[in-house]
């Protein structure tokens, strides 16, 4: 068996543990060019004959020589490491590498302000072809990453019955394994499906159950298109926008309307406290540090 049929079968069975395609997608690019690496330093070396410790030590350096970013090289550490890990080969040699690239600081997510975003549609509204307009409102409504975005088929769309049943209402499932959910489509969200045919889905509808949702010129976006059409149409402010700032904006608005934290973080697919950032700590003036040093009072 080779190599490469050793990250094959790594692969399976990550795919059948519920990974993600984009997932599966990172490990295959980091695995094989590693593999690739591997085999024009150590053409004719098995892994587990290897100082592992000397030769990753030496991928790192030669990453950090093509400037990746230290949270790059330590993903691509990090794939190599559990792909390890599968095949039993003994890892803790490694470990203090993979830790040694980690970032230290987490950086705080970014989001619009509200005078930010208005500047921002603004401009979007008149410069923007009308497919970037309903991408850019579609994120804002639900949340949504670029990656899950692009995935989207219309197959994955639901409509279901309200309340007297004046309106068609829809929900829509997104992302795989354990990020899969249901999100519920507002009139704000399902508006921008108008733009790529959901007025005509009914006509055929068996046909596009398996097409992609988001397509322009019958060319299916993917998620780097959609970070450029995004970030294009802010290249005169003082401001970035991406599409992860505009799932960050979304989130936010909901924090700032109250909605509860279980609620958020089943919307967006993520666990409680990583969405817990969303929400700001009020500051404690001098009157309530006093108070509640009042209460401890010996």
């Amino acid at each position: 068996m080779t190599k490469s049929d050793h990250i094959e079968r790594y692969l399976k069975a990550l795919s059948d543990s519920g990974s993600s395609v984009l997932t599966i997608k990172n490990y295959r690019s980091d695995l094989l060019a590693f593999e690739h690496w591997t085999t024009d330093n150590h053409a004719k070396s098995k892994l587990e004959n290897l100082n592992l410790s000397k030769i990753i030590q030496d991928y790192a350096d030669e990453l950090v020589d093509e400037e990746y970013s230290p949270s790059t090289v330590e993903r691509k550490l990090c794939s190599i490491k559990r792909f390890l890990e599968f095949q039993n080969i003994d890892t803790r040699p490694i470990a203090h590498l993979v830790q040694r690239y980690k970032p230290q600081v987490e950086q705080e997510p970014v989001w619009l302000t509200n005078k930010q975003l208005s500047k921002y549609l603004a401009e979007l509204e008149i410069n923007g072809f009308e497919e970037h307009v309903a991408i850019v409102l579609f994120i804002l409504n639900t949340g949504v990453t670029a990656s899950e975005l692009c995935q989207l088929t219309w197959g994955d769309l639901a409509s279901v019955e309200t309340h007297g049943g004046r309106k068609r209402r829809f929900t829509i499932s997104v992302g795989q394994g354990k990020r899969a959910r249901q999100i519920p489509l507002t009139e704000a969200a399902a508006e921008p499906l108008l733009v790529f045919g959901l007025d005509s889905l009914a006509d055929h509808f068996k046909k596009k159950l398996k097409k992609p949702i988001f397509e322009m010129h019958g060319k299916a976006f993917t998620p780097k298109m959609v970070h450029y059409l995004v970030d294009k149409h802010a290249y005169f402010f003082d401001f970035s926008v991406t599409p992860q700032i505009l799932r960050n904006t979304f989130c936010k608005r909901m924090a700032d309307a109250d909605v509860p934290l279980q609620h958020l973080a089943k919307m967006i697919g993520v666990k409680p406290e990583a969405a817990r950032v969303y929400y700001a700590q009020p500051v404690a003036g001098l009157e309530q540090l006093l108070a509640a040093a009042e209460k401890v009072s010996i």
